[in-house]
């Protein structure tokens, strides 16, 4: 038997839309099976055999139905049943396609609904995508076209199930473990006030010029001076809004987490144009919700903390011990290059 590059499944009551299908890949330079067309009048022994040697010889088959019933009708579902093994088992790499005609994919069995399904009004504008010869791989050469959130466009991805499947958890990992860092970290800003410890806070937001120490951070400036041994030009400003490196990399950790997991888990396009778009929305999101989070609980507590890091640092005896140990950092740094 010759090769045919579709195989039509229909009940006999469907004849005339199936025709209308058949006629139109036809004009277009596909070779198609069509009972209607192609056998008449046959025993059932002699109508399986020709039927099974057709569904052997085809890349790819559409089911037609235009009542849910039909698709579990006897014929059409030994049909696409024996179809549908063959991809199970390897055998055939085409795609099953229905075109569906004032019926949804919701209601029709459920075997068939993880694989392409068309309106009968539109199968013109993408049958002919779906019915292209596989390539050297096996896979039938979908073309991708924008707002095409179809099953078989998204599986598609020649990614192994295996590595899917850790990547989903992976990501799903990264993201929960950085939502849940996230949580807390927002969690400390807003319900508790912000623990300074004013010796580590002093130490770690210094610049040292010569015998000048300057502090800056909270909107508190101040400036000792080594030699004289004497603290002068304390002010008190606005607190800033700053993005800090921490804010950054919590945001990428969750953006690049949930990306990677909703990308996979929803066997997104290989484009990954929707996995990218997630990834930046949840970094935005992510980065300036921290931020502003932190922002808004030091604007809520910035009183309370420069008039404490004022009174820590009008002291001489704290600059005296953050030079020490700035020193002993900056020799330990030295004698480890």
């Amino acid at each position: 038997m010759e090769n045919y590059d579709v195989f039509i499944s229909c009940k006999s009551d469907d004849y005339g839309y199936a025709e209308q299908v058949y006629e139109f890949l036809v004009s277009s330079g596909k070779k198609v099976f069509l009972a209607s067309r192609e056998i008449r009048k046959l025993g059932d022994s002699e109508y399986r055999d020709v039927i099974e040697r057709a569904l052997e010889c085809s890349t790819h088959i559409i089911v037609l139905a235009s009542n849910a019933e039909y698709i579990l009708s006897k014929w059409v579902k030994y049909e696409w049943g024996l179809f549908l093994n063959g991809k199970l088992d390897g055998t055939k790499k085409g795609n099953i396609i229905t075109i569906l005609k004032d019926i949804e994919p919701k209601d029709i069995y459920f075997g068939l609904r993880a694989y392409q399904s068309i309106p009968f009004g539109e199968y013109r504008d993408s049958i002919l995508d779906y019915t292209k010869p596989l390539d050297s791989d096996g896979f039938a050469e979908v073309e991708e076209r924008e707002g095409d959130d179809s099953v078989a466009a998204k599986n598609k991805s020649r990614i192994p199930e295996w590595l899917q499947v850790l990547l989903i958890f992976i990501g799903a990992f990264i993201f929960l473990y950085s939502l849940c860092f996230g949580v807390g970290y927002s969690y400390t800003y807003f319900f508790d006030k912000p623990e300074v410890n004013p010796q580590t806070e002093l130490l770690n937001h210094v610049t040292v010029d010569g015998p000048i120490i300057r502090y800056s951070n909270f909107g508190v400036t101040a400036m000792y001076d080594a030699d004289a041994q004497s603290v002068r030009d304390i002010s008190i400003n606005e607190c800033k809004f700053e993005i800090t490196g921490g804010d950054f990399w919590r945001a990428a950790s969750i953006g690049s987490g949930f990306a990677i997991w909703y990308k996979n888990l929803r066997y997104m396009k290989a484009s990954g144009r929707y996995g990218a778009a997630v990834a930046i929305g949840s970094f935005i999101g992510t980065l300036f919700g921290y931020s502003t989070g932190r922002y808004i609980a030091e604007q809520n507590n910035a009183a309370e903390i420069q008039a404490y890091m004022v009174g820590y640092l009008k002291d001489t005896k704290h600059w005296i011990i953050c030079q020490q140990q700035y020193d002993e950092r900056r020799d330990a740094y030295e004698s480890s290059r």
